[in-house]
């Protein structure tokens, strides 16, 4: 069965051209031209991806990327004009799957969508280095229990805050991310920790 993506673009030419595209490589192409319809399109479609154009006005990178995260479990692959590499980490770490370059050719693009719904990340491949050191390089121990585990720096931010007893929706509200990344990232916390889910890190921070 063929995938279903919605397609969001404010630039119509450029969005036909794209949708044309992805048809003629059997996906299933629904476009809307904003953030807002995406979302609505995305759950009523069940799509399995949303490709995200980061240079429509409410869609600077991250921010329309948290907005999806929160309300649908689609993959969302950014399609940015620049390959910024700032850019790339802030869409990956507010809960994206891909970041697909402009200039990136039609086959490209086709092999971004594909992977993403292998369940890989899709970014390009001279940023891959800058992504390990980035998330390499902000690792630090803490104590969870009686285990030792290396935490991202957003992962101790969510914890700190779990800690003093916020519930899901203040940690995302304080941290300006969605619910669904909070919970993503205690649920990372909690394997590391070993912790048998969400509810049992919550007792183990707060004993």
């Amino acid at each position: 069965m063929s995938a279903v993506v919605v397609l969001a673009s404010a630039d119509g030419l450029y969005r036909a051209g794209i949708a044309s595209l992805l048809r003629r490589a059997d996906f299933i192409v629904v476009e809307v031209d904003d953030v807002t319809d995406a979302v609505s399109a995305t759950i009523e479609h069940g799509a399995a991806i949303c490709v995200l154009d980061t240079d429509m006005d409410e869609g600077v990178h991250a921010h329309a990327t948290r907005r999806l995260a929160a309300c649908t479990p689609a993959r969302i692959v950014a399609l940015a004009s620049q390959s910024n590499e700032a850019n790339m980490i802030e869409v990956i770490r507010n809960g994206g799957s891909g970041f697909v370059p402009k200039t990136a050719d039609g086959d490209g693009l086709v092999r971004a969508l594909r992977a993403v719904l292998a369940g890989h990340l899709a970014i390009p491949r001279r940023a891959i280095a800058t992504l390990v050191s980035e998330l390499q390089g902000s690792h630090r121990r803490t104590t969870i229990g009686d285990q030792r585990v290396a935490l991202t720096e957003r992962e101790r931010g969510v914890l700190e805050l779990l800690e003093e007893g916020l519930t899901t929706q203040q940690i995302a509200a304080n941290l300006g991310i969605s619910a669904v990344t909070v919970r993503r990232h205690l649920g990372a916390i909690a394997g590391k920790a070993g912790a048998q889910g969400i509810a049992r890190l919550r007792t183990l921070v707060q004993t």
